[in-house]
């Protein structure tokens, strides 16, 4: 559920919307097939926000037309949508990688660029840690005897997924090195909230 709320408030922050015109994005942008959030999803989501108080909607009669609910993020809302970007930007664990780069979309205007920096570290250093744990176990098993010989197309997907990895690496890198950049600190809050 923290996926679908966090895409939807993401979307109700920028702007107030129909629930047609939010899951018509999702479909339109290819998010309901990179996030698996179908159209049904997205409306019970905002049925569910709405009931918590996250988003409200408001009726709008438009002539020759059947009234349309137009929603729109509350201050209760907010805070959960930051906590929801906080929680998946920052997790200790190597989550999804669409999911990842899913919530990254709604960095502008949220965190700061120290946060930021953070989190691509943060991102790096979770890969590294699984790529390294992915060998030793390599090794290991191969010590035992237990690595079998893999075919053709299992050694084609592996040099694959290990392009792949360099691409979102190489990747990280250009965007820790872009935020330094002086044309594009307004992505950033000046300040962060809740830092100690």
């Amino acid at each position: 559920m923290a996926k679908i709320d966090l895409v939807v408030l993401g979307f109700l922050k920028n702007k107030p919307m129909y629930g047609y015109e939010i899951a018509g994005f999702f479909e339109k942008h290819g998010i309901d097939s990179w996030n698996k959030i179908k159209r049904t999803s997205v409306y019970k989501a905002l049925n569910r926000l709405e009931e918590k108080k996250f988003i409200q909607g408001k009726l709008k009669v438009q002539e020759n037309s059947p009234p349309k609910k137009v929603y729109h993020i509350t201050a209760q809302g907010n805070d959960h949508f930051l906590q929801i970007l906080d929680e998946t930007l920052c997790s200790k664990k190597c989550i999804d990688p669409m999911e990842f780069w899913s919530a990254l979309r709604f960095v502008k205007g949220n965190i700061s660029k120290e946060k930021f920096i953070s989190i691509i570290d943060n991102r790096l250093a979770m890969m590294q840690l699984k790529k390294e744990t992915l060998e030793e176990n390599r090794i290991k098993a191969k010590e035992k005897g237990d690595l079998p010989q893999m075919t053709f197309y299992l050694e084609i997907m592996m040099q694959t997924f290990r392009k792949i990895d360099k691409i979102v690496q190489d990747s990280l890198h250009e965007m820790k090195r872009q935020a330094n950049l002086a044309k594009n600190q307004d992505t950033f809050l000046k300040e962060e909230a809740n830092e100690d």
